[in-house]
């Protein structure tokens, strides 16, 4: 039984590639279309610039909290998703700003960048897993910085434009198409923790059948040094109760023996110990 949840599967993830490809356009369009004329303080590019960023990578964070923390990491898919919201009414404001309409629904160019699909992972047409589907192949930082930019070079008619409504609307049109893909996986996430439960589950699950199999193994009985039988519960030591008058004439006893000689000339008769009748009863 594996405790733990889904890992780094995710990279490979479409919902997690396009992610890139709207944060590598999104820095392109906003050094190029915002600047101190239309942008004085920044503040615009910035925080198109980091719902961009978060819409990446809150969503990396997300997947692998899922493997000990259900609830974080969908807290965190959310955040990433909505990031993506942020910035695409960030373009829709910026379309807005000069009056200018987003693209229709049925334009061409519309069509072509909602409807472009991202290639599979590299390698995972060349091996299938045990399921009969393409295994995910293993992960390596150069393999995966060329899938980005080989999917980024597909939309690049559209990114790399001259012109910047050309630009805005294609980012619109992905950020809104990103954002969905995280909501689908969500939602599969939340369909898992219903039938599987989360890792405390698992975790109390795989617990409690390690100790029924350690439970029913024989325990060898073996004296020990002591007499008793290794693997028995121990034994609760207790203190016989002394009797209140018998621990009185003890102390009384040890403070007559310690006191050094010629002492009791200088103790007062009335506090000198007297005859121990009340221990003799």
């Amino acid at each position: 039984m594996d405790i733990f949840g889904m890992g780094s599967g995710y990279r490979w993830m479409d919902a997690y590639i396009l992610a890139w490809v709207v944060e590598l356009g999104t820095d392109s369009f906003c050094e190029a279309f915002l600047n101190y004329k239309n942008d004085p303080q920044g503040k615009t590019s910035g925080q198109m610039n980091h719902a961009a960023r978060s819409g990446n990578r809150n969503f990396a964070e997300g997947c692998e909290r899922l493997m000990t923390s259900m609830s974080s990491g969908l807290d965190l898919l959310n955040v990433a998703k909505s990031s993506l919201c942020e910035l695409r009414d960030d373009y829709l404001k910026w379309l807005l700003r000069v009056r200018q309409l987003p693209w229709k629904d049925t334009a061409p160019k519309a069509v072509a960048v909602r409807r472009l699909d991202l290639d599979p992972p590299p390698g995972s047409a060349d091996s299938v897993g045990s399921t009969g589907s393409p295994r995910t192949p293993p992960f390596s930082s150069r393999r995966f910085a060329e899938h980005v930019l080989a999917q980024y070079d597909k939309f690049a008619q559209w990114l790399d434009s001259p012109d910047g409504f050309v630009r805005a609307n294609a980012l619109l049109i992905l950020s809104t198409r990103t954002a969905k893909m995280q909501e689908a996986y969500i939602r599969h996430v939340g369909e898992m923790f219903k039938a599987e439960g989360g890792f405390r589950e698992r975790l109390g699950e795989a617990r409690r059948k390690e100790r029924a199999r350690a439970g029913s193994e024989v325990v060898p009985e073996v004296r020990g040094h002591e007499g008793g039988r290794r693997g028995a519960p121990p034994r609760r030591r207790t203190r016989r109760a002394v009797p209140r008058v018998a621990r009185a004439c003890a102390y009384r006893t040890a403070s007559t023996t310690m006191r050094p000689s010629g002492a009791a000339s200088n103790i007062p008769a009335a506090a000198a110990p007297g005859p121990m009748t009340g221990c003799a009863r």
